[in-house]
């Protein structure tokens, strides 16, 4: 329930930032967002850890687009992948989402952050982390 209360909160951030008239220029497929109100889950192609933040009094929304290749130099004919990276803190507690365009069968370019993960499925170790947003320097860090 928390992983798809972060998916939507992530979706709805990118779409409020948009406005009406540029929907067309969203990051996640519409096929995707109807999959997250019609199955009442995050897709698959979503993975979402929760964390600790040093700075309590800390309220902020994080977002970045981030497009990448598979392998260097990019194959040829071969689409990059687009994730939608979006990190939302309140009071201390971090809630760090990746929405990926489409589900693959490679990890994503960026290290796992230490925290608890929630989806795809739950970790079975909890990480102490220390910092996702350094105080005073607004920023995503692994």
């Amino acid at each position: 329930m928390l992983a798809r209360w972060a998916v939507k909160t992530s979706w709805t951030w990118e779409l409020a930032g948009l406005g009406d008239q540029n929907l067309e220029h969203a990051w996640m497929p519409q096929g995707m967002r109807r999959c997250l109100g019609e199955e009442n889950k995050p897709p698959a192609a979503c993975w979402v850890w929760l964390a600790s933040c040093r700075d309590l009094d800390l309220c902020q929304q994080l977002q970045a687009h981030v497009t990448y290749d598979r392998t260097s130099p990019p194959t040829p004919g071969e689409e990059p992948r687009r994730i939608l990276d979006s990190c939302l803190v309140v009071n201390g507690v971090a809630l760090l989402v990746y929405s990926f365009d489409r589900r693959a069968p490679f990890p994503p370019p960026l290290p796992a952050p230490h925290g608890l993960r929630l989806l795809p499925s739950p970790s079975d170790v909890e990480f102490r982390l220390t910092n996702v947003v350094p105080a005073g320097k607004p920023g995503m860090s692994p």
